[in-house]
C-alpha cells in the first residue's frame, strides 16, 4: 500500500514536471502579426513568413521529441518502481513476522 502511494507521488511529479517544461517551451508561446495595409505582401514578406512557419513547425517536433523523451524517462521509473516494488514484495514475503498475542 504504501510503495503505490509513493509510486504514485512520484508520477504525479513527473507529470508536473512534464506540464512545466510543456507550457515553458520556447515553442508553446508563440505571436501573430496582422498587416492593415490594403497592398500585397512582399517577396521578402512571404519568405519571412515561410521562414517563421518552418521555425514553428521545427520547434512544435521538438516539443514532440522533448514529450517522447520525457514519457520514456517516465516510462522507465514506473518500471524501476515495479523492480523495487517486486524487490519489496519479495523481501516482505522471506520474512517471518511474529505477532505478540
Amino acid at each position: 500500500m504504501k510503495n503505490s502511494i509513493i509510486a504514485g507521488v512520484i508520477i504525479i511529479i513527473l507529470i508536473a514536471i512534464l506540464a512545466f517544461l510543456y507550457i515553458n517551451h520556447p515553442a508553446s508561446s508563440t505571436s501573430t502579426q496582422t498587416s492593415t495595409s490594403n497592398q500585397p505582401a512582399q517577396p521578402n514578406a512571404n519568405l519571412q513568413l515561410n521562414t517563421t512557419q518552418n521555425n514553428l513547425t521545427a520547434n512544435q517536433t521538438q516539443v514532440i521529441n522533448d514529450i517522447n523523451n520525457i514519457t520514456q524517462q517516465i516510462n522507465e521509473t514506473i518500471g524501476q518502481i515495479d523492480n523495487i516494488t517486486a524487490e519489496l514484495n519479495q523481501t516482505l514475503n522471506s520474512t517471518n513476522f511474529t505477532l505478540p498475542s
